[in-house]
């Protein structure tokens, strides 16, 4: 960062510190840093997975635990969990609509990702279609996930985060 950009969040940070009035600008920022990276490994350990409390959500609360894991980059994305990022995050808040997801769109970051295209044949991906290609998609959503209740079946994105799994150990084999 330039000086004037850390002079910027220095003075930033100042504003919501009491008694950092006195600190250099490098110091603010270092000690802010120092508090983030306390409070990470303070929920690190919240969300640790201990083995007597296997699976159970209010414990753990593995959605959560899986999404941390997504933005540290401890575990990488699978297929359908990019899918559903892509498609649930913030779609219909965009009011660039050259930037709402299509069926072109999600093919193209899917194969540079190295995933496959959108399969008609596949009952997730055939879903995925449908919801692209409607124009209520909310409430197709809605609709779908209740045809699954009504049927007492597991909705496509009831095990979402299971197939994720982390490549750091296979990455550093191949590097060493």
């Amino acid at each position: 960062m330039s000086e004037k950009e850390i002079e910027f969040l220095a003075h930033a940070i100042r504003s919501y510190e009491d008694g950092w009035d006195e600190l250099s600008d490098e110091e603010v920022i270092q000690r802010k840093v120092q508090e983030i990276e306390e409070q990470e490994c303070l929920k690190d350990s919240q969300y640790a997975r201990e083995e007597s409390k296997r699976q159970t959500y209010q414990k753990n609360r593995s959605g959560e635990k899986s999404v941390r894991s997504y933005i540290k980059g401890v575990t990488d994305l699978d297929r359908t969990t990019l899918i559903c990022y892509l498609l649930f995050m913030g779609q219909e808040s965009l009011e660039n609509k050259e930037r709402v997801m299509t069926r072109e769109r999600l093919d193209q970051i899917l194969l540079e990702c190295g995933y496959a295209m959108l399969r008609d044949g596949d009952d997730f991906d055939r879903f995925v279609i449908q919801y692209l290609e409607v124009d209520d998609r909310m409430g197709f959503l809605m609709e779908s996930v209740a045809d699954a209740a009504r049927s007492e079946k597991n909705f496509y994105l009831y095990h979402m985060y299971q197939g994720a799994v982390s490549e750091n150990k296979k990455l550093r084999t191949l590097i060493d």
